[in-house]
């Protein structure tokens, strides 16, 4: 009752006037791990599909689903969703994150262990974020669209034979196919993924920061200039995540990850690890990012 009547008052506030709050985005990752493991297929995760979206139509915002079928999983169908709030330019800056979790802890000895996890961390932080940004982006002044994508069908994977020729990241390879998916009509995007540890420190994805150097540049400057010092300048190594389709397109799209994070596709990796702090420092940056973005 206590955190319904919460979210529900925060909604009410005057969108021109309201700021990132680690508190509400910390209300959305709680939400999501009270439903349980949210992995493909799974109760839960139907249920977080319709929070999802009706929690951008609560921000009035009009969601949009864009269906899929991965050629790696012939038997499952995807929905990836997203949202635009209205901005002063013709190209999109993209916002994501993935929404499903791991089915199998492979990380954990004890094959007893190896069951879906609750995802705290790997899913439901970056999905917090996003949904608080959109309670408080609309009514800003933004100088680009800002488009909301939460992706499906990142984290069941396998094998990964390249970049693109995987089972994972099944959603956003396909969002990325879509045909407005270009340089001309995107911006830029930021991805966020296991951004909310109490101990997270973020580095550059190597690969990303190979092609779009400048914008990672941009992005962390942003960032320590706010006094975020969990942002270091330093490369952590590839990773095949969802801002790799983009990537490999040529649209600048970066990873925004905490590559250290030690509960990663483990029973560990539950909400206790989830900090209130480190979800207003991401989230905040995306804020001020979106309303300024600087030149790279």
């Amino acid at each position: 009752m206590i955190r319904t009547a919460f979210l529900a008052a925060a909604f009410c506030l005057p969108l021109i006037a309201a700021s990132f709050s680690g508190e509400v985005a910390y209300a959305h990752v709680k939400t999501q791990c009270d439903m349980g493991p949210r992995h493909y297929g799974s109760t839960s995760y139907f249920s977080l599909r319709s929070y999802i979206t009706n929690t951008l139509s609560k921000a009035g915002l009009a969601p949009k689903t864009h269906a899929f079928r991965s050629p790696y999983f012939p038997d499952r169908r995807g929905e990836n969703y997203f949202a635009v709030i209205p901005g002063a330019g013709a190209k999109y800056i993209i916002c994501a994150a993935h929404y499903d979790t791991r089915s199998i802890a492979e990380k954990e000895l004890l094959l007893s262990k190896r069951g879906p996890i609750a995802g705290a961390n790997d899913g439901a932080s970056a999905v917090g974020v996003l949904l608080e940004l959109a309670r408080v982006l609309p009514g800003k002044k933004l100088p680009y669209p800002v488009m909301l994508v939460f992706f499906d069908m990142e984290d069941d994977g396998s094998f990964a034979r390249s970049f693109t020729d995987t089972d994972w990241i099944q959603g956003s390879l396909a969002f990325a196919a879509r045909s407005d998916m270009t340089k001309a009509k995107v911006h830029c995007g930021i991805l966020l993924d296991m951004i909310g540890s109490d101990k997270a420190v973020y580095r550059y994805e190597s690969y990303a920061y190979s092609r779009y150097s400048s914008l990672y540049a941009a992005v962390w400057d942003m960032a320590r200039a706010m006094g975020y010092s969990q942002f270091v300048k330093v490369s952590s190594g590839e990773i095949i995540d969802d801002h790799i389709p983009f990537a490999v397109k040529g649209i600048p799209f970066i990873d925004i990850i905490d590559m250290g994070y030690a509960w990663h596709h483990t029973q560990g990796d539950t909400l206790d690890k989830i900090s209130k702090e480190a979800l207003y420092r991401t989230g905040s940056l995306i804020e001020r990012f979106v309303q300024s973005p600087p030149a790279w």
